[in-house]
């Protein structure tokens, strides 16, 4: 997808061009910080899905391109046709779809592109986690290395102490015996 620099809906409505932050899929409508904090706590879209921005934007084109209304009809689109790969209405269904099997509701397609972000979004939490166990890994095998650093030393010392004290009896031992 190109890179394009989206609007609040909402704001634009005000003649205010603030950047959007997120994309409501419920609502098919760009969101910047404010309104999609409003959003999400208004009692008619508190549950709705959003999605990040930079997450819409990893969307096919033809995902982002699905409009909500059949121009053909003035319809709602309630359905996806998969061998045509189209969204239809329940009059295009009747007119051009009669005889196609693969039709799915668009709920469910929506679903399932919710499910891909959700996805998406614990693969870079996983990823984050992987990085730390890495960076952890690394302190804790230096950690290792220098406490088995520090063992080297302390035995070579302990030697060092242990030779010295020997060679410091056998001159006692050598005086008081001769």
């Amino acid at each position: 997808m190109t890179s394009v620099n989206h609007i609040c809906h909402l704001c634009e409505e005000e003649d205010v061009f603030n950047a959007a932050f997120v994309w409501c899929v419920d609502c098919e409508t760009f969101l910047c910080k404010d309104c999609e904090r409003h959003h999400s706590r208004n009692k008619a879209s508190k549950g709705h899905q959003t999605m990040a921005l930079n997450e819409y934007k990893k969307l096919p084109s033809f995902i982002v391109n699905i409009k909500s209304r059949c121009e053909m009809h003035d319809e709602k689109y309630d359905f996806y046709c998969k061998l045509h790969g189209a969204p239809c209405c329940v009059k295009c269904i009747k007119d051009n779809h009669k005889d196609c099997r693969d039709l799915e509701p668009l709920v469910d397609v929506l679903r399932n592109i919710k499910t891909s972000a959700k996805v998406t979004s614990l693969d870079k939490e996983l990823s984050t986690l992987i990085r730390t166990f890495e960076t952890v890994g690394k302190y804790l095998n230096s950690r290792i290395t220098n406490l088995q650093e520090n063992k080297t030393e302390s035995l070579k010392e302990i030697r060092n102490l242990r030779s010295s004290i020997n060679n410091h009896l056998d001159e006692m031992e050598k005086k008081n015996s001769g």
